[in-house]
């Protein structure tokens, strides 16, 4: 992994009561991948039926750790909104809907600065997911609504970041058809 990276890892938030993620067992896992728990970012997924303070106590536990927390999707349907007053997050990963939503509806330019204002009073990163392609990273400083003290969005996440896409991958059934992803 390049210097200065970050390994970010899906984690839903029924998955932060697994054995595995506690103490000496997880950063024994992480320094045998020749990494350390800061270049971890555990990033929380959907919401579930978890309560909310157990996912903040969860996320806690990691960040004593020395881990990283990232909260996925903010702004998707029941995202973990929640749980941003909550959970100290170091990443707020804006849902790529909210962002093109922003382009024109008032409610969603509210809440995208709502969570840009927030990461900037916790000293959270403000990522923006789904940048698939050169017109949605142009549109992310230009997003319209009233001036914010730090209304920024400081990192992208998405296809349209890098020269690889995805390739389809074909499958074989047992009945020998093919089947493209």
């Amino acid at each position: 992994m390049p210097a200065g990276s970050l390994l970010f890892i899906n984690l839903s938030p029924a998955g932060l009561a697994h054995p595995s993620l506690e103490g000496r067992e997880l950063l024994g896992a992480v320094r045998a991948a020749g990494l350390t728990p800061q270049r971890v970012v555990f990033e929380l997924t959907e919401p579930s039926t978890v309560d909310a303070h157990a996912v903040a106590s969860g996320a806690k536990s990691l960040i004593a750790l020395g881990f990283q927390i990232a909260l996925d999707n903010l702004g998707a349907g029941r995202s973990s909104t929640e749980w941003v007053g909550l959970v100290p997050a170091h990443f707020l990963k804006l849902d790529p809907a909210l962002l093109l939503a922003a382009r024109s509806d008032p409610i969603s330019q509210a809440l995208l600065q709502g969570f840009c204002t927030i990461a900037h009073q916790t000293g959270a990163t403000v990522i923006a997911e789904g940048v698939e392609d050169p017109e949605t990273l142009e549109l992310l400083p230009t997003l319209p609504g009233p001036p914010l003290p730090r209304l920024r969005i400081e990192a992208a996440q998405g296809f349209g970041l890098g020269a690889l896409r995805p390739r389809p991958t074909t499958l074989e059934s047992t009945a020998g058809e093919h089947a493209v992803l």
